[in-house]
């Protein structure tokens, strides 16, 4: 099977600090892979260097077997690699409608403060939007301001906008941060059906385990930069190094 994505030996270091080391990781299209650990491990500056807002000391990242290698991110945007934020990056002061239309914008050759205008005065909706609204529960809420919806709603809005993009590869950095165990469990179906209408390969950063475990078919383990452990959910679930990286070592008096 030819792989979506290949990471091969990927280093970063911020000053003496080594952010990424070695890093490693084969992706097959169709699937949703889990990158789990602790705060600090590394794991959102990953998606950065993916996504070309940092640039590796060494090592390779290949998607559809085209080197990212000095890529700009809006020129990895267009090759098909779109990504949600740890932190929420929408458009507070767009509506809900214009933080998804800013999405394709990507894809066209105007400027983006043209686009802008484009979108301002332009209110028709095409069949993609009408289908992320409808799909993500937002369709009664398209006017309204983005810095008006709850919190969960403005992670589902990112999520949408990202699809915007028509990604082959989605990248969620912590989609489920900030929701309740009720919201967790709907965003976890939401996932699965977002990956099967539009033919995604998805990689998950995420601390909630049980979205994990739900959702994954590999799972990558990263602790201060390094991988620690990695296969399918019951092999990470019961490996000790996990556990140590999670838990702490049981002080001994």
């Amino acid at each position: 099977m030819e792989l979506m994505m290949e990471i091969r030996a990927l280093n970063l270091s911020f000053g003496g600090l080594r952010a990424v080391s070695n890093f490693h990781l084969k992706v097959e299209p169709g699937r949703i892979y889990g990158i789990i650990g602790p705060n600090g491990a590394g794991k959102t500056t990953l998606f950065n260097l993916i996504t070309g807002l940092y640039r590796p000391d060494s090592g390779e990242i290949f998607f559809q077997g085209v080197s990212l290698a000095g890529k700009k991110p809006y020129e990895i945007s267009r090759l098909g690699i779109a990504r949600t934020f740890q932190n929420l990056r929408l458009f507070n002061d767009l509506t809900v409608v214009e933080n998804i239309q800013v999405g394709q914008l990507q894809h066209q050759s105007q400027g983006f403060r043209r686009g802008l205008f484009k979108i301002r005065t332009n209110n028709g909706l095409g069949e993609k939007i009408n289908t992320l609204l409808d799909l993500f529960g937002l369709g009664g809420r398209a006017g309204e301001k983005a810095g008006n919806l709850p919190y969960g709603m403005q992670r589902k809005l990112e999520i949408a906008r990202a699809l915007a993009t028509n990604p082959k590869l989605l990248l969620l950095d912590e989609p489920a941060a900030g929701m309740n165990p009720r919201e967790v469990l709907n965003l976890a179906g939401l996932i699965r059906e977002i990956k099967t209408r539009f033919g995604l390969t998805i990689i998950l950063i995420e601390h909630q385990m049980r979205l994990v475990e739900e959702l994954c078919d590999f799972i990558t383990v990263m602790n201060f930069g390094e991988i620690i452990a990695e296969g399918k959910p019951p092999e990470v679930q019961s490996n000790p190094v996990v556990i140590k990286a999670y838990l702490g070592e049981e002080e001994v008096d």
